[in-house]
């Protein structure tokens, strides 16, 4: 017995060793796995306003952009899907970018901007962000969220039921990588991330380069338009927008607790009820299930268009009842291939009007 208590004794004095020197090599949270490239080869009659060949380029840090600026004068973090992170789009390109740029321009000051917009994350994923992963930045002033139109495809895509994801499946899907969680668990531990490998010692310091095409893009376009289910009847999701004023409400007071201004933007979008023949060939997005299977039921433009209306609309209320700073941004947009390349995403141009919008001399809370 008392053999088997100094085994035990050992054994847990030899983890604990191992938890801090794992602690030194964990990574922090990062959204994508850092030093990667992502090289596209787009077709420009397929994506109209994007260049043939584009770069994503992820940090060491694991988000997208020049890492953290210290020396800037003023710090900005841009939250949302992938209307923010501007997947096809040149660094140089982004309207987070452009922004940074045309803030340093009007201001004559050093700006840094972060874009920590990714793909698919909705509300729920953006709270994480602000939980877990903003506390890796020393001085946050501003953070811009984008936010609504992966809460509203959500919404129609478990449509009508209504799915709230777990703490595990939040984390899992917002980062590539990441430390720990709230809650006790196997998972807290570096030793379990290292067999998991999720520490950096599995992080390759040097760049790794990955090509893509447009092929799934068009082939997910293909799935919508010869869908022989397209839903136009009304729907309800009040219960989801609800959820989703909750989760906005959450995002604004963590940001307060850290003493950090916030600007919310209305989502913009392509979709309305008398599209073109060529606007309607350019959506893939709006599946009652997964966009990336063949053979679902897909919502109408205008069932779309109604439910994003109803997400800006509940950030327009925020707005009124003074819980939120608030730019219409939605209202600004020319719903047009000028903007995007589908029915939410950004082209080059509509990028570079978004930036624009936001320095505009009668928009002063950035930076004021």
């Amino acid at each position: 017995m008392k053999l088997f208590r100094q085994i035990l004794l050992i054994a847990l004095i030899s983890s604990f060793i191992l938890e801090i020197t794992l602690s030194l090599f964990s990574m922090p949270f990062a959204l994508f796995r850092p030093n990667t490239i992502y090289t596209f080869n787009v077709d420009s009659t397929s994506f109209k306003g994007i260049s043939d060949t584009t770069q994503f380029i992820v940090n060491s840090n694991g988000y997208r952009g020049s890492s953290y600026d210290a020396d800037a004068t003023y710090h900005i973090l841009t939250i949302g899907g992938s209307t923010t992170e501007c997947f096809y789009l040149n660094e140089d390109e982004t309207w987070p970018f452009l922004l940074q740029k045309k803030l340093a321009s009007k201001t004559g000051q050093k700006i840094w901007v972060g874009n920590l917009g990714k793909s698919g994350l909705n509300s729920y994923h953006h709270i994480a962000q602000l939980e877990y992963q903003i506390e890796q930045f020393p001085k946050i002033d501003l953070v811009i969220f984008l936010i609504g139109i992966n809460d509203m495809l959500h919404a129609l895509k478990y449509y009508p039921n209504i799915i709230i994801p777990s703490e595990n499946n939040i984390l899992s899907t917002t980062f590539a990588y990441f430390p720990n969680s709230k809650k006790l668990s196997l998972s807290r531990f570096r030793s379990t991330q290292l067999l998991s490998k999720k520490t950096s010692l599995f992080y390759p310091q040097k760049q790794r380069s990955l090509v893509y095409s447009n092929q799934n893009i068009d082939t997910f376009r293909q799935y919508r338009l010869t869908t022989p289910n397209l839903i136009t009847t009304p729907i309800s999701i009040i219960n989801s927008v609800d959820l989703f004023k909750k989760n906005a409400l959450q995002l604004q007071h963590l940001c307060k607790k850290r003493q950090i201004k916030t600007l919310f933007l209305t989502q913009p979008y392509l979709w309305k009820d008398n599209m073109t023949v060529s606007e309607q060939q350019s959506l893939w997005l709006g599946a009652n299930g997964s966009y990336s299977q063949k053979g679902q039921s897909y919502f109408s433009p205008t069932i779309l268009k109604n439910s994003m209306s109803l997400y800006n609309h509940q950030l327009k209320l925020l707005h009124q009842n003074n819980n939120i700073t608030l730019f219409d941004l939605e209202g600004t947009i020319d719903k047009s291939f000028i903007n995007f390349y589908d029915g939410m995403h950004f082209n080059e141009l509509g990028a570079e009007h978004v930036s624009t919008l936001l320095v505009n001399p009668t928009y002063k809370s950035i930076t004021n």
